[in-house]
């Protein structure tokens, strides 16, 4: 009899570890899978009301301060023009030029302003994927359509962006920097445009 509970007494002590080992890997994933949302660009709105013309592509350098996938893009747009636009992501960036060595990591779904002044669209508008490491430097592109209107935004005084005329890549965003090399490029603030990851 006294051999008998002192099986029982086993087996109850192993079923209890392999329930509590097991409460412990799901809580492990648990916290695994609830990763943080960083972003990538400016996502306050700057001070300065500033506007740019169809077909430019606007490029800015920004640092990662995380490593994770990306998720979503806004752009905060000045007043109520119906305009499209993508967001893309290129790089690592080594240089601080837009090069052939900047790959193209992610694009926008299309974006499109208008109703009211805001961040645009309002829930963000998918990314098709693509990672980011944290420390590394990016440039996030916006690509004005070339049958836009004028896009009303919001940027900063410090001369911190790269633009360049972008006959053609709104549609088909290249593949990597180097085809918007010699196609113009002045200094101006960076735009409230931002991409989030995860």
């Amino acid at each position: 009899m006294k051999r008998i509970l002192l099986i029982s007494a086993l087996l109850l002590a192993v079923i209890f570890t392999v329930s509590a080992d097991r409460r412990r890997m799901l809580m492990t994933r648990n916290v695994t899978a609830a990763a943080s949302t960083f972003d990538i660009g400016l996502s306050s709105i700057a001070a300065n009301a500033d506007t740019w013309g169809a077909d430019y592509a606007i490029c800015m350098r920004v640092q990662a301060s995380a490593s994770g996938t990306l998720q979503k893009a806004f752009i905060y747009v000045n007043n109520t023009a119906v305009a499209d636009a993508k967001v893309c992501i290129y790089g690592p960036d080594t240089d601080s030029l837009v090069n052939a060595e900047d790959l193209k990591i992610g694009t926008s779904a299309a974006i499109a302003g208008g109703g009211s002044a805001g961040w645009w669209p309002s829930g963000g508008s998918s990314m098709s994927g693509g990672t980011v490491t944290s420390g590394q430097y990016y440039w996030l592109i916006i690509i004005l359509n070339s049958s836009s209107p004028v896009w009303a935004v919001k940027s900063e005084n410090s001369a911190s962006v790269t633009y360049f005329a972008a006959t053609g890549h709104y549609t088909s965003p290249p593949a990597d920097g180097s085809s918007f090399i010699g196609s113009g490029s002045g200094s101006f603030g960076r735009i409230s445009a931002y991409v989030t990851a995860q």
